[in-house]
């Protein structure tokens, strides 16, 4: 070894050592000769900064506690799919989008991006309905792919409820999961994230979907997603029950109508007086349009409403359904009286029956 200049040195191995080649090589073999207790130790240096606000980080956190609040449990599964699943299952795409194929995929029977994440909880339920598990409840947050001749990618959640409702201490309820309670999840959801105004609606559900069973959320012009029954030949080859129930959501949309700003007023001091409302309609009729009736009614005093009870069967015939509605009025500076709720109620449900041509149940 000889000096080459300052703070630099010119090594040459002798021929025995033909295991020193690198500079690291001659490093190592130095501070061994030298002794490894002579270096000093010393920590790496490393800059810290504090951590970056991130809001869909905390969107993301926000929806897993309340699906997990759900007793929902979370699945990953890979973004590859099968062609025939992506053609089923199109999930948040638009109709005329199409699935994005890998050049080189991992597995032949998987060759393409997942347009949904339907199909993969699909097959996890499946799998875990093999190993014996009756009652299932999952959710996943991941991407979606198709492309219209250009690739698009958008952040989903996806959910699935199957099986029959365990028991729980006392509590049995001796029923399988249904439509509601798929919806339950969602507006848990939406409540969370303070996301108003959503319509629902049956006309635009996705095919892969019961018919009569599944609706479509909409916020404004937008789609936020669906949720719904599998159509029985869907329920079939995906080795599931007609009780699977399964909700799709573009979580960007939902997060641009999540509400940052929360603003509080004085708790009221006047009383709600409630007033039921129950009406015979068609199957087809949607109960929505009571809600958005009932919404569009500035002058009068309705604070909320909700539908509580859904009826079939004699005395009503075929082809009929009762629906009951729970409505709270309440005046901002007086305490409503029985008799003026009474007229206020009376022109609420004219109101109803005229422009929708649904009858009160007696």
């Amino acid at each position: 070894m000889k000096r080459a200049g300052r703070g630099s040195y010119v090594c040459r191995p002798p021929s025995y050592r033909s295991d020193l080649n690198r500079e690291a090589d001659f490093i190592e073999e130095i501070a061994r000769l030298a002794g490894y207790d002579r270096i000093a130790a010393t920590q790496p240096l490393a800059r810290s900064s504090p951590p970056v606000d991130d809001a869909s980080r905390s969107t993301l956190a926000r929806v897993r506690e309340v699906l997990v609040g759900q007793g929902m449990n979370e699945m990953v599964s890979h973004r590859f799919v099968s062609s025939e699943w992506n053609a089923r299952v199109a999930g948040l795409a638009p109709a005329a989008g199409r699935g994005v194929g890998l050049v080189n995929p991992m597995t032949a029977d998987a060759p393409e991006m997942r347009r949904s994440l339907v199909p993969n909880l699909l097959a996890a339920a499946a799998r875990n309905r093999r190993q014996g598990e009756a009652w299932i409840r999952a959710f996943e947050i991941g991407h979606v792919f198709w492309t219209d001749g250009e690739i698009r990618e958008i952040a989903a959640v996806g959910g699935l409820l199957t099986g029959a409702l365990p028991q729980r201490g006392l509590l049995r309820e001796d029923r399988a999961e249904s439509f509601y309670d798929a919806k339950g999840a969602v507006e848990a959801l939406l409540t969370e994230l303070r996301v108003d105004g959503v319509a629902w609606g049956a006309a635009e559900a996705p095919p892969f979907l019961h018919p009569g069973k599944a609706a479509v959320l909409r916020r404004g012009p937008d789609a936020l997603g669906y949720v719904g029954g599998l159509h029985p030949g869907v329920a079939s080859l995906a080795e599931l029950g007609a009780d699977t129930w399964v909700f799709e959501l573009d979580f960007k949309k939902l997060e641009s109508y999540a509400s940052r700003r929360i603003s509080f007023q004085p708790l009221p001091k006047y009383p709600t007086v409630v007033r039921d409302l129950a009406i015979v309609a068609d199957e087809t009729f949607e109960a929505q349009a009571v809600l958005d009736t009932i919404a569009q009614s500035s002058d009068l005093p309705v604070e909320s409403v909700r539908v509580f009870d859904l009826y079939r069967g004699t005395p009503l015939p075929a082809g009929k359904k009762s629906l009951a509605y729970s409505i709270s009025y309440r005046a901002s500076d007086r305490t409503l009286t029985d008799d003026e709720v009474n007229r206020l109620h009376q022109r609420l449900v004219e109101r109803v029956t005229r422009q929708l041509g649904v009858e009160l149940r007696g």
